[in-house]
């Protein structure tokens, strides 16, 4: 996750790094799912 953030930052990339599990009931449609920086676990 640590990797993931610095290449985002240094990207200038501004999304949530959301933690999903296989059971998640956003998996059905993620085209159309925003994450919110609530959901982002870091």
């Amino acid at each position: 996750m640590v990797e993931a953030s610095v290449i985002m930052r240094r990207l200038g990339l501004k999304r949530p790094i959301v933690e999903v599990f296989s059971n998640d009931p956003h998996l059905k449609d993620l085209a159309h799912w925003e994450p919110s920086m609530e959901e982002s676990v870091l």
